[in-house]
């Protein structure tokens, strides 16, 4: 199995951090940081294939038009749910992007990350094995932030390829006026799901034992 380069870009430690993380020794911090990283891919993993599953379905019965009804309505309440179960916030992000909702500045800390992802996978990385865990300033307070590459899949190519059907693509343009997010090639960057949790947040999870355990597996990636 190929092992995956985890880079965990921790960033200086915020004056507050220390009090949020209050009451972990070093050797729990180092172990919530992995059950965080394990949670979230868990997380992406779970929205990921939920979207896949169903945009392959609605695309077989209904065709490709309706299925572009999946990401415009159904992925933003799909996101949502597993969001609010599990206390964090998360959506997809993308450089080039369809959904305007989606889209990031050249400047951002998140378009910064999506560039090392295209990178890394220039350098021979697998990209279905690419993600980043960072802590970042949210009004003073720390926050875990943890994105997820996403490549470009077969599904994908139907609606975001450089073959697109041009009465499909007509249709697109109607929801999307100013869409960007086509030409891609099968496993090329698509873009990142992004995670947001406050570390306060996740430390109490990760007291209670409510997150998503360390498999042998992950410790060897």
């Amino acid at each position: 199995m190929k092992k995956m380069l985890i880079i965990f870009s921790l960033m200086a430690i915020l004056p507050c951090q220390a009090t949020e993380l209050a009451g972990l020794n070093a050797a729990e911090q180092q172990a919530l940081e992995s059950q965080v990283v394990a949670h979230y891919r868990h997380m992406t993993k779970q929205l990921g294939g939920t979207l896949l599953k169903t945009l392959q379905t609605t695309m077989q019965t209904e065709g490709a038009v309706n299925a572009i009804a999946v990401c415009r309505e159904q992925a933003p309440v799909i996101a949502k749910g597993i969001a609010e179960e599990n206390h964090l916030s998360i959506k997809r992000v993308s450089l080039k992007n369809r959904n305007p909702h989606n889209g990031l500045s050249a400047d951002t800390q998140e378009a910064s990350v999506l560039q090392n992802f295209a990178e890394r996978q220039a350098k021979g990385e697998d990209l279905t094995q690419v993600d980043k865990l960072t802590v970042i300033d949210v009004n003073g307070q720390p926050y875990y932030q943890f994105m997820k590459a996403i490549p470009t899949g077969t599904v994908c190519l139907t609606c975001h390829g450089a073959n697109v059907d041009a009465a499909l693509y007509s249709k697109i343009k109607e929801y999307y006026p100013d869409d960007k997010a086509i030409g891609f090639k099968e496993g090329e960057l698509r873009g990142a799901f992004v995670i947001t949790q406050a570390v306060s947040e996740a430390a109490a999870l990760y007291k209670a034992g409510k997150l998503q355990p360390v498999t042998p597996t992950e410790t060897q990636k």
